[in-house]
C-alpha cells in the first residue's frame, strides 16, 4: 500500500498547487519529456483502471519528478519551504 499512498499524495500535491504543476511541466520541457497529471490510484468504481492510469503517469513522469525533487531538496532553492522539502 505504500505505492498507493505515494500516488495519492502526488495527486493531491499537483491538484492543489498550480505552481508546482507548472514547475513540473517546465522541468519536463527542459528535459524534452511529456508529463501527465498524476491521478489518485485506488479510487473509483473501476479501481484497477484507475491504478493502471496512475502507475502509467508515475512511470512517464519519473525522470521529471526526480529532477524536480532533487532541485527542491538542494539548499540552493530558497523559495521552497522546509516542510515541502521533507514531503
Amino acid at each position: 500500500m505504500q505505492i498507493d499512498d505515494f500516488m495519492i499524495q502526488m495527486s493531491y500535491m499537483y491538484k492543489r498547487s498550480a505552481k508546482k504543476w507548472r514547475e513540473l511541466r517546465e522541468i519536463a520541457v527542459a528535459m524534452d519529456e511529456h508529463v501527465i497529471k498524476p491521478t489518485r490510484s485506488p479510487q473509483g468504481t473501476r479501481w484497477l483502471d484507475h491504478r493502471r492510469k496512475a502507475l502509467r503517469a508515475l512511470q512517464q513522469n519519473y525522470p521529471a519528478l526526480c529532477a524536480l525533487f532533487e532541485a527542491w531538496a538542494s539548499e540552493q532553492r530558497r523559495e521552497v519551504q522546509k516542510a515541502e522539502v521533507s514531503k
